[in-house]
């Protein structure tokens, strides 16, 4: 019989992200993953762009580890909600797309 995934585990990891090597912490980030507690397979994101954009949620590209971009406290206490429209200066971050080519 196939798994049901009827229980869950799911993990959370925060990274720190500078503006370069050994520069000051720019902005933070969760990677986030679940997969089934029975069978152990991972689920996959939906609707996220594959990549590590700077500014908004992306996903691996196997796209099992989502990538949400955080609000430090910080930033929270100064701005409030409108924190979360604000974007860190210097952050590049990449994404992963695909070419398609046209009908011949």
């Amino acid at each position: 019989m196939t798994c049901q995934h009827e229980d869950f585990e799911a993990n959370v990891e925060v990274g720190r992200i500078s503006a370069g090597d050994g520069g000051p912490i720019v902005s933070f980030v969760a990677d986030i993953t679940i997969m089934c507690a029975d069978c152990r397979q991972s689920f996959g994101f939906r609707g996220l762009t594959p990549g590590m954009p700077a500014n908004e949620p992306g996903v691996s590209p196997d796209a099992v580890v989502a990538r949400l971009p955080l609000v430090s406290p910080d930033e929270l206490e100064v701005l409030g909600p409108l924190a979360a429209l604000s974007m860190p200066s210097g952050l590049t971050g990449y994404t992963i797309g695909r070419v398609v080519e046209p009908d011949e």
